[in-house]
């Protein structure tokens, strides 16, 4: 049993070389993943600072996403409390279902905000620009820009 376990001895050298193999590591590798997650970083820190040049109209954005997610959440609890249940969910069941649902579409349209300003930019023409940059268009189409007001909403 010694002998097999030597045999078949995991390591992370004999794994990338089986992904090199495959031709997987050309398309994905830790190296890549990191550059564009700087790209985004930057991106998203751009779209932040944008954001923060309108201090009061990102106060009342801001405020009115909080205020919906308030009186919704107050709205679904004190309407299963007054009837006891929501097609046989309590309020805690049915408040949870709602955060959890919540939860998924915050971080999507936190990630992937900046697919909204994708026709301005082809009408426009400015579509151009992004295809000659050093990075996939589909990366800066989808993943752009973040919406941190989005992701600031949920805590």
């Amino acid at each position: 049993m010694k002998h097999m376990a030597g045999k078949y001895k995991f390591s992370i050298i004999n794994y990338l070389s089986m992904l090199e193999s495959l031709k997987i590591a050309k398309r994905f590798s830790v190296k890549r993943f990191l550059y564009y997650l700087k790209i985004w970083f930057y991106m998203s820190k751009n779209s932040f600072q944008i954001m923060m040049t309108q201090r009061l109209l990102f106060f009342i954005f801001f405020l009115g996403k909080i205020l919906r997610f308030l009186l919704f959440i107050a709205f679904i609890y004190f309407l299963v409390l007054n009837t006891g249940s929501l097609a046989g969910y309590s309020a805690k069941q049915v408040v949870f279902f709602f955060l959890t649902f919540n939860l998924v579409d915050i971080l999507g349209q936190f990630l992937y905000r900046e697919v909204y300003r994708f026709r301005p930019l082809l009408v426009s023409g400015d579509f151009d620009l992004i295809l000659v940059k050093p990075f996939r268009p589909l990366f800066r189409v989808l993943m752009g820009g973040s919406d941190p007001i989005d992701l600031l909403q949920y805590h």
